[in-house]
């Protein structure tokens, strides 16, 4: 079994799209009162023309991660994007994503990826990277906190008329 850590490509759209939308859904579906308006952002935010101009911006730096020509994790960092809780205003960037195939949570893909990208980042020159976590998604924040994040903030966050309550996590990078 051969572990494949990439850059994401054009090539790699159809599979980001697909498989964000079935992860997001089976992650998120249960907290969403009202289904179809889950259906509606699954069909706007993993879009193949939204994920193709996202992928296609030089700010935004997408990772996937194969098994055997199979994608099982992808995750998204929007550099130069910084934080009101954040004093620096440059090198800091904003992980957006990081998605990994309920199959593959316990084989330890989501770390690899992680420090993939923290490595990735580094070479980049950023010092800080943040991200938002759904405040009740424990198993999100443990992970975080295992690789030094730390809660800097809070916030809301709407999908339609469902409101969503957030920590901001930011890390420090070596």
């Amino acid at each position: 079994m051969v572990l494949e850590i990439r850059r994401a490509t054009h090539e790699d759209v159809s599979n980001i799209c697909e498989f964000g939308r079935r992860t997001f859904d089976i992650a998120y579906r249960k907290l969403f009162k009202k289904e179809a308006i889950l259906d509606d952002y699954l069909k706007t935010a993993f879009s193949k023309e939204k994920i193709t101009k996202s992928v296609a911006k030089e700010e935004n730096n997408y990772w996937v991660v194969y098994i055997e020509n199979q994608l099982i994790s992808y995750a998204k960092v929007k550099t130069a994007s910084p934080s009101v809780f954040i004093d620096e205003k440059t090198g800091v960037g904003k992980l957006q994503r990081i998605y990994v195939s309920p199959d593959s949570i316990a084989q330890g893909i989501g770390g690899k990826l992680h420090q993939f990208i923290l490595d990735e980042l580094q070479q980049e020159g950023l010092t800080n990277v943040w991200l938002s976590v759904l405040k009740i998604n424990t198993k999100a924040i443990r992970f975080y906190k295992k690789y030094q994040y730390r809660i800097i903030g809070e916030h809301l966050f709407t999908i339609g008329d469902e409101v969503f309550d957030f920590w901001v996590m930011c890390k420090k990078i070596p």
